[in-house]
């Protein structure tokens, strides 16, 4: 993911057996995280979102 906002929506397409790292940088407002954010196995035709 590269260049995204508060209001921007992403799709990212990868090929083959790779482990991909996001790090997501929000400004202007905190954050609260109500829970630890796991390691997650996405499979092929699988979606994951994060809200």
């Amino acid at each position: 993911m590269i260049n995204g906002s508060l209001t921007d929506s992403t799709k990212d397409t990868f090929i083959d057996q790779i482990r991909i790292a996001a790090h997501l940088i929000v400004r202007d407002l905190q954050v609260k995280f109500f829970e630890t954010l796991q390691y997650s196995t996405i499979l092929e035709n699988q979606a994951v979102s994060f809200e």
